[in-house]
């Protein structure tokens, strides 16, 4: 499908490296930690250097990232986040569909592969009221 882009960007920290609690007036509150904002920023800069146009609507997204010890779920959200963020997309809440693949050949990178889908087009509306009866000839 044509619109289609990659985006390459460094893998965000781990889900358990994003926030850190921190004692308040009124007591706990969750921080992102400096090392996730700095990620999370250096990536926006990424994405908007990277993406030729911002997907506005429905989109699928491709992910391949490269096989470690952290669980993969930590690392999409970041990386949805980013493209977000970059202005690739609207918002993540459009992504319809999402696949998620292990490379072992990749290092310290997340390749994304976007994928804008095209308005479908909507059945005609239903009129309420009486049917319509066809013309007798």
């Amino acid at each position: 499908m044509s619109g289609a882009f990659d985006i390459l960007l460094t893998l965000p920290p781990t889900g358990n490296k994003l926030w850190t609690p921190v004692r308040t007036r009124s007591g706990a509150a969750m921080v992102k930690r400096a090392a996730s904002a700095d990620w999370a920023a250096a990536a926006a800069r990424d994405v908007a250097r990277q993406a030729p146009v911002t997907i506005a609507g429905p989109f699928h997204a491709a992910i391949i990232l490269p096989v470690t010890r952290a669980d993969i779920d930590g690392r999409i959200k970041p990386l949805l986040d980013a493209l977000q963020a970059g202005g690739a997309i609207a918002n993540d809440r459009h992504c319809t569909r999402l696949l998620v693949e292990l490379d072992a050949s990749r290092q310290g990178t997340a390749l994304i592969h976007l994928t804008p889908i095209p308005p479908q087009p909507h059945a005609p509306a239903r009129t309420k009221g009486h049917a319509r009866k066809e013309p007798t000839p």
